[in-house]
């Protein structure tokens, strides 16, 4: 299992992790059977796609405002005709919350 080797070998105190619902339960399932206990041995910390936010730490993206600032660039384009690939494309950055959750670890004071 690479997830094991990857683990074994780096043994980072937090993982993070951008998959779907799937991917995480065998994540999950993997660590209760090494016994490694979340956040105590191990933090799981979400960039996205978070399937249980009162328990998994990690950011949640505003959909709504993404749709929206994706139709606001499109609605610019349309407008100024430009209907080629650019030749420099440009980046719409949209801050996600975080989300407290359960695990992860208290910083140390």
């Amino acid at each position: 299992h690479e997830f094991d080797r990857w683990l074994v070998s780096y043994r980072p105190d937090v993982v993070v992790i951008h998959q779907y619902e799937p991917y995480v339960q065998g994540i999950v399932d993997y660590l209760k059977k090494r016994r490694l206990r979340v956040p105590q041995n191990l933090g799981l910390a979400f960039l996205d796609k978070n399937p249980d936010t009162s328990l998994f730490s990690g950011i949640c993206q505003d959909y709504a405002r993404l749709g929206a600032i994706s139709v606001e660039m499109l609605l610019g384009r349309l407008l100024l005709q430009d209907f080629r690939p650019p030749e420099h494309p440009r980046v719409e950055l949209v801050v996600g919350n975080w989300n407290e959750g359960r695990t992860l670890r208290q910083p140390q004071k």
